[in-house]
């Protein structure tokens, strides 16, 4: 079951009243959910790294000085350079995170790959890593029911949707008075994913649920 996200009213409250913690849940925000983690929300996380990272130095250079010694300040600081430095580390990763899942919804979704092999193969991956990554997107929600076989290792989907050739064919075969509202291949421009969506209405991906247009 998908865990529910903390709201971005609840991230701002505590950022405003409490910044490191609101700076905390900011990051557990963008790692967790699917839209932003997908859109690459991390900027705001590098500028508060680098600033982090600036205060400490330059407070490290004010102390040294100083005509007297502040061994507080100076905790201080470094803390300041170590935190700097653990955003700078947590960015990467949820941008290597992002990185990664986009790879494994073009493979899965964009070019059909069902084989566990032939997934790990390509991503020069361990099938077990493969198999363990997959199942985290399943469990929230990147590849909406699908589930792993391993049988016959492969990855399945209960309902799959059908290509957007035979939505195009159908539509085609329709006479124009009973033809509903067009439907269009879209690829999102956030997971890369191709969609299926209803021309000239705005709708989300179905896969990491930023807003596409068709």
């Amino acid at each position: 079951m998908q865990k529910k996200s903390i709201s971005w009213a609840w991230v701002i409250f505590w950022i405003i009243v409490c910044w490191p913690l609101g700076l905390f849940l900011f990051i557990k925000k963008i790692a967790d959910e699917k839209s932003a983690l997908m859109s690459a929300k991390t900027t705001l996380i590098s500028v508060i790294a680098c600033t982090f990272i600036v205060i400490g130095i330059l407070g490290i250079i004010g102390n040294y000085w100083s005509e007297q010694f502040n061994t507080s300040s100076s905790i201080l600081t470094i803390l300041f350079i170590v935190g700097g430095a653990l955003l700078f580390r947590k960015t990467r990763q949820i941008n290597n995170t992002a990185t990664k899942y986009k790879k494994y919804i073009d493979l899965v979704i964009n070019q059909n790959y069902r084989s566990i092999d032939a997934i790990a193969s390509t991503m020069g991956l361990s099938c077990d890593a493969v198999i363990k990554d997959l199942q985290t997107m399943i469990d929230r929600g990147y590849l909406k029911n699908a589930f792993i076989h391993l049988g016959n290792r492969t990855i399945e989907f209960k309902m799959p949707a059908p290509a957007p050739s035979q939505i195009f064919f159908t539509q085609a075969a329709a006479s124009p008075a009973s033809a509903a509202p067009q439907k269009v291949p879209v690829r999102c421009s956030s997971c890369g994913a191709k969609n299926v969506a209803t021309a000239g209405q705005v709708t989300e991906c179905e896969y990491c649920g930023n807003p596409i247009k068709a």
